[in-house]
């Protein structure tokens, strides 16, 4: 049985410097409140050390800030990179996630290609991982932190290969540490070569467990971690961005690392949550006010994919009168789902232009549940449905032009009320035709359907005016532009208001027959309370 570790040297800094290549080669330290807690390469050779304050690193590099939230989306990264190939996955640390490769082999090949896959699933997420495949997991784990690149242990092989570590790779409590030290053991090999017993007088089980993870023959279970959901992924601003050209990257960028990381699990967006934490401090908004004025409006824009997005105009800032609402949350729902990064910045940039938040933002936050993505199985001689993804930006540039209440499927409304009705989200309906080699051609329908018959009022929109003479308060001869002529019979009538709260009616309906010299023929007629006026609204069929 075979693990795999993967490990993320110099988390803190990864996560803040996520999707940024070059930022690893310039000089910039690491802020956790007012202390450096790591720095680049470029920053250490100029001078700056842990532990050095914020005013002594200044001079030496760049100012980065820890962001907490970057860092638990660069974990759960890890944890889907993990998963992609695997289901028994172990959440070891922010920084490790450990893997069962067992029955992997018959998928993928041997662990070298494992390792490839591995790698390869963490370019595409922006991770720089260290990967260690070995017969353990803590074998595992110390050859994933110990050693660069990629590092595979046969079994037999692990005292050999983790000898050249040192001890405190181990992380042994820091009394045994200063002893291992008095003794002159710096290695794991010089801890591996110690002998058992004495070592276990001297340093009871906590020694016995060192030199056991030392000789890698230490063995234990996984500690499976459960799938969390829904897929978060997150990014707080080093400036308040006040216009959308200066969202635009970030939130591409924030997008785009979302659908990696639902694509290397084989799953879609089923709803996109956008949340944004917008500027509180009245000061603050003041500033990036001035700043807005000072900078101008013309941005370039990533992927807008319309005329129009390659300027902003001045009512496209961001920066508007001060609120008091620090946080914005808008929501696209998918009638299937779909994982197209540019279909989503597309979408979200319409969804922004005709919905701006109220104050700079500070933070961006983009939530997604996930869903499985849809197959379809297409006839020879049956249409194919509209494409989802197409159809949702279609109607999302419908809905920026003529308002969000106006696009949609119009249903009815559960009332009396004549022509009631409301919006409601478009959904391609199912396609529920029998496949062809299940429909029966020339079959006759059974008596009783064939008996069946219907009838169906034909609308006039608008209703016709019309002349009603009345006898006895029913109506006896009908003038309109359409029809003219006497009422051989009339049902009616029948009150409407739409609700049975209010106090007056609204209509007053009638069924009529009309005989003319040529045909008799059936319609609707009603009288608006209102104004006391007659209308023809239709002719049943």
């Amino acid at each position: 049985m075979n693990f795999a570790c993967l490990y993320m040297p110099d988390f803190s800094l990864q996560a803040s410097l996520r999707g940024e290549p070059e930022a690893f080669h310039q000089a910039i330290a690491l802020l956790e409140g007012r202390t450096v807690i790591a720095a680049t390469g470029a920053a250490r050779a100029a001078g700056v050390t842990f532990g050095m304050t914020m005013t002594q690193a200044a001079q030496r590099a760049a100012i980065r800030r820890r962001s907490r939230a970057q860092e638990n989306s660069i974990h759960a990264a890890l944890l889907d990179c993990a998963r992609s190939s695997s289901p028994r996955v172990e959440d070891t640390a922010e920084d490790t996630a450990l893997v069962d490769l067992q029955g992997l082999e018959k998928l993928f090949g041997p662990p070298s290609k494992i390792a490839s896959r591995f790698l390869q699933q963490a370019r595409e997420l922006d991770l720089t991982v260290h990967l260690a495949i070995a017969a353990n997991p803590d074998t595992a784990i110390l050859a994933a932190r110990g050693f660069p690149g990629t590092t595979i242990i046969p079994f037999g092989e692990e005292a050999r290969k983790l000898g050249t570590l040192p001890v405190n790779i181990l992380n042994p409590h820091p009394e045994t540490l200063d002893i291992l030290h008095l003794w002159g053991i710096d290695l794991l090999k010089e801890l591996a070569e110690l002998p058992l017993l004495p070592l276990s007088e001297r340093l009871g089980q906590e020694g016995v467990r060192l030199q056991e993870l030392a000789l890698g023959k230490r063995f234990r279970s996984l500690i499976v971690s459960h799938e969390t959901e829904p897929f978060e992924e997150s990014w707080e601003l080093e400036a308040p961005a006040t216009t959308l050209g200066e969202l635009d990257f970030i939130l591409a960028s924030v997008l785009n690392r979302l659908s990696k990381r639902l694509s290397i699990r084989s799953l879609a967006a089923q709803e996109l949550q956008l949340r944004l934490e917008l500027a509180k401090d009245p000061e603050e908004q003041r500033t990036a006010m001035g700043k807005a004025k000072s900078a101008g409006t013309q941005h370039k824009n990533w992927g807008s994919g319309h005329a129009g997005d390659d300027e902003l105009q001045p009512d496209s800032t961001l920066v508007s009168h001060l609120s008091s609402h620090h946080r914005y949350a808008r929501t696209l729902s998918f009638p299937s789902p779909v994982n197209d990064a540019c279909l989503f910045f597309k979408l979200w940039r319409l969804r922004l232009e005709s919905d701006l938040p109220r104050a700079p933002v500070t933070k961006i936050e983009v939530v997604a549940q996930p869903g499985r993505r849809r197959t379809i199985q297409g006839g020879l001689f049956t249409p194919c449905l509209p494409d989802p993804e197409k159809l949702e930006l279609t109607l999302a540039r419908v809905a920026a032009v003529v308002g969000s209440g106006n696009v949609g499927s119009p249903q009815l409304a559960d009332t009396h009320k004549p022509h009631a009705f409301h919006m409601a989200r478009f959904n391609p309906p199912e396609d529920k035709r029998p496949p062809e080699n299940k429909r029966l051609a020339g079959v006759t329908p059974p008596l009783s359907l064939r008996e069946k018959s219907t009838i169906a009022l034909r609308l006039f929109r608008p209703p016709v005016p019309a002349c009603v003479q009345l006898s006895f308060g029913h109506p006896r001869r009908l003038t309109s532009s359409l029809v003219r002529g006497k009422i051989v019979a009339a049902a009616g009538p029948w009150l409407k208001s739409g609700g049975w709260w209010e106090e007056s009616w609204d209509r007053e309906e009638w069924d009529i027959e009309i005989r003319t010299a040529q045909t008799t023929a059936l319609y609707s007629l009603y009288r608006d309370c209102a104004c006391n006026e007659w209308y023809l609204q239709g002719e049943y069929d």
